[in-house]
Protein backbone atom coordinates (compact mmCIF):
# COMPACT_ATOMS: atom_id res chain seq x y z
CA UNK A 1 0.00 0.00 0.00
CA UNK A 2 1.16 3.47 -0.70
CA UNK A 3 0.56 6.20 1.82
CA UNK A 4 -2.58 5.77 3.86
CA UNK A 5 -5.00 3.56 2.00
CA UNK A 6 -8.19 5.60 1.73
CA UNK A 7 -10.53 2.64 1.89
CA UNK A 8 -8.99 1.61 5.21
CA UNK A 9 -9.63 4.94 6.92
CA UNK A 10 -12.94 4.79 8.84
CA UNK A 11 -15.10 7.83 8.29
CA UNK A 12 -13.06 9.03 5.31
CA UNK A 13 -15.30 10.20 2.48
CA UNK A 14 -14.27 8.93 -0.92
CA UNK A 15 -14.61 10.98 -4.07
CA UNK A 16 -16.97 9.60 -6.74
CA UNK A 17 -13.94 8.36 -8.70
CA UNK A 18 -12.54 6.61 -5.63
CA UNK A 19 -15.92 5.06 -4.88
CA UNK A 20 -16.06 3.73 -8.44
CA UNK A 21 -12.53 2.30 -8.20
CA UNK A 22 -13.37 0.63 -4.88
CA UNK A 23 -16.60 -0.79 -6.35
CA UNK A 24 -14.80 -2.23 -9.38
CA UNK A 25 -12.13 -3.90 -7.24
CA UNK A 26 -14.72 -5.20 -4.80
CA UNK A 27 -16.86 -6.63 -7.61
CA UNK A 28 -13.82 -8.32 -9.15
CA UNK A 29 -13.05 -9.94 -5.80
CA UNK A 30 -16.66 -11.05 -5.48
CA UNK A 31 -16.65 -12.44 -9.03
CA UNK A 32 -13.72 -14.74 -8.20
CA UNK A 33 -16.07 -17.15 -6.46
CA UNK A 34 -18.43 -18.77 -8.96
CA UNK A 35 -22.03 -19.31 -7.93
CA UNK A 36 -23.48 -22.69 -7.19
CA UNK A 37 -25.78 -22.80 -10.19
CA UNK A 38 -27.01 -26.18 -11.32
CA UNK A 39 -27.74 -24.74 -14.77
CA UNK A 40 -24.84 -25.70 -17.05
CA UNK A 41 -24.62 -22.49 -19.08
CA UNK A 42 -24.84 -20.34 -15.95
CA UNK A 43 -22.18 -22.41 -14.18
CA UNK A 44 -19.88 -22.06 -17.21
CA UNK A 45 -20.44 -18.30 -17.32
CA UNK A 46 -19.76 -18.04 -13.57
CA UNK A 47 -16.47 -19.95 -13.92
CA UNK A 48 -15.46 -17.76 -16.89
CA UNK A 49 -16.26 -14.63 -14.88
CA UNK A 50 -14.22 -16.04 -11.98
CA UNK A 51 -11.22 -16.69 -14.25
CA UNK A 52 -11.41 -13.17 -15.71
CA UNK A 53 -11.60 -11.63 -12.24
CA UNK A 54 -8.67 -13.73 -11.05
CA UNK A 55 -6.51 -12.69 -13.97
CA UNK A 56 -7.47 -9.04 -13.42
CA UNK A 57 -6.64 -9.17 -9.71
CA UNK A 58 -3.49 -11.34 -9.86
CA UNK A 59 -1.62 -10.76 -13.10
CA UNK A 60 1.75 -9.05 -12.91
CA UNK A 61 1.93 -7.65 -16.44
CA UNK A 62 -0.20 -6.50 -19.35
CA UNK A 63 -3.31 -4.39 -19.72
CA UNK A 64 -5.23 -5.98 -16.85
CA UNK A 65 -2.37 -5.32 -14.42
CA UNK A 66 -2.13 -1.76 -15.70
CA UNK A 67 -5.87 -1.11 -15.15
CA UNK A 68 -5.87 -2.78 -11.72
CA UNK A 69 -2.89 -0.67 -10.66
CA UNK A 70 -4.54 2.52 -11.91
CA UNK A 71 -7.69 1.75 -9.93
CA UNK A 72 -5.56 1.02 -6.86
CA UNK A 73 -3.73 4.32 -7.32
CA UNK A 74 -7.06 6.16 -6.87
CA UNK A 75 -7.28 4.50 -3.46
CA UNK A 76 -3.62 4.96 -2.51
CA UNK A 77 -3.06 1.20 -2.71
CA UNK A 78 -0.15 -0.57 -4.37
CA UNK A 79 -1.79 -2.73 -7.05
CA UNK A 80 1.10 -5.18 -7.12
CA UNK A 81 0.80 -5.73 -3.37
CA UNK A 82 -2.94 -6.26 -3.80
CA UNK A 83 -2.24 -8.82 -6.54
CA UNK A 84 0.22 -10.68 -4.32
CA UNK A 85 -2.26 -10.78 -1.44
CA UNK A 86 -5.05 -12.03 -3.69
CA UNK A 87 -2.72 -14.79 -4.95
CA UNK A 88 -1.96 -15.68 -1.33
CA UNK A 89 -5.69 -15.85 -0.54
CA UNK A 90 -6.32 -18.06 -3.58
CA UNK A 91 -3.39 -20.31 -2.69
CA UNK A 92 -4.75 -20.69 0.85
CA UNK A 93 -1.82 -18.86 2.47
CA UNK A 94 -4.16 -16.14 3.76
CA UNK A 95 -7.74 -16.66 4.95
CA UNK A 96 -10.68 -15.78 2.75
CA UNK A 97 -12.08 -12.45 4.00
CA UNK A 98 -15.46 -12.45 5.76
CA UNK A 99 -17.33 -10.51 3.12
CA UNK A 100 -20.18 -12.49 1.58
CA UNK A 101 -21.49 -15.12 3.98
CA UNK A 102 -25.17 -15.87 3.38
CA UNK A 103 -27.65 -18.42 4.63
CA UNK A 104 -26.98 -20.60 1.58
CA UNK A 105 -23.19 -20.33 1.37
CA UNK A 106 -20.50 -19.79 3.96
CA UNK A 107 -17.22 -17.98 3.41
CA UNK A 108 -15.57 -21.40 3.24
CA UNK A 109 -17.92 -22.32 0.37
CA UNK A 110 -16.89 -19.16 -1.51
CA UNK A 111 -13.21 -19.82 -0.82
CA UNK A 112 -13.45 -23.47 -1.94
CA UNK A 113 -15.21 -22.52 -5.18
CA UNK A 114 -12.69 -19.78 -5.98
CA UNK A 115 -9.69 -21.93 -5.11
CA UNK A 116 -10.99 -24.72 -7.37
CA UNK A 117 -11.11 -22.30 -10.32
CA UNK A 118 -7.67 -20.94 -9.34
CA UNK A 119 -6.14 -24.44 -9.39
CA UNK A 120 -7.62 -25.04 -12.86
CA UNK A 121 -6.38 -21.66 -14.07
CA UNK A 122 -2.84 -22.37 -12.82
CA UNK A 123 -2.84 -25.80 -14.48
CA UNK A 124 -3.86 -24.25 -17.80
CA UNK A 125 -1.09 -21.61 -17.65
Amino acid sequence: MTGNALILQPGRKLSPEQSLAAAILTQAFSDMSPGNSSIDHQATRDRNDARTAMVFLTTTYGEMAKWRNELCDYLHLDGDVLAERVRMILNGDLPWPDVRETKKRTNDDYADAARSVWRDLKKAA
